[in-house]
């Protein structure tokens, strides 16, 4: 018997750590990729610091290439939640990151960025993202239209949100 693959009597119990049911499926698989899960935590305060430091004689830029950290998905979209305020300091990162070697925006990074520009309520930068986002062959998904719907709806613009589709 394969332990990593048993998760119990079947009815749901975690036995010995090993892995749970959840609506009669095994979540071994996904507890096997989670112990491999990087706590991005200590990068996006380190950057989040950098970024909103004013008090130096080095541009951000500078500073965050001097910082050697790894960039990824997860660590830009949790970047980003911090500037729903400061949508031009997001933004300056956003353009930042993408020039990294090895790095591509992804839809999340995208909707993180739009949702950050509409919740600033500011449009025109909306716009140019979702525009940079089909230019990056980025696919819009449903949190792309939700985050569309909500921005330009609070404004009632909805025909704006469906020309963006």
């Amino acid at each position: 018997m394969n332990l990593e693959s048993w998760s119990g009597d079947g009815k749901g119990e975690e036995v010995a750590g090993v892995g749970k049911k959840v609506k009669g499926k095994d979540r071994g698989e996904e507890n096997k990729k989670d112990r491999f899960a990087v706590d991005v935590g200590p990068v996006v305060l380190k950057v989040i610091e950098i970024v909103r430091c004013e008090n130096s004689s080095l541009s951000m830029e500078e500073r965050l290439e001097n910082a050697d950290c790894r960039y990824n998905e997860e660590v830009v979209v949790n970047v980003l939640k911090k500037y729903f305020k400061v949508p031009k300091l997001g933004l300056k990162f956003f353009y930042w990151v993408k020039s990294r070697e090895g790095f591509r925006h992804s839809t999340n990074t995208f909707n993180m960025m739009i949702n950050v520009a509409g919740e600033a309520e500011e449009f025109g930068l909306v716009e140019e993202l979702v525009e940079e986002m089909g230019k990056s062959y980025c696919e819009k998904d449903l949190r792309t239209w939700t985050i569309l719907v909500s921005c330009y709806g609070s404004r009632k613009w909805i025909g704006k949100a469906l020309v963006a589709f």
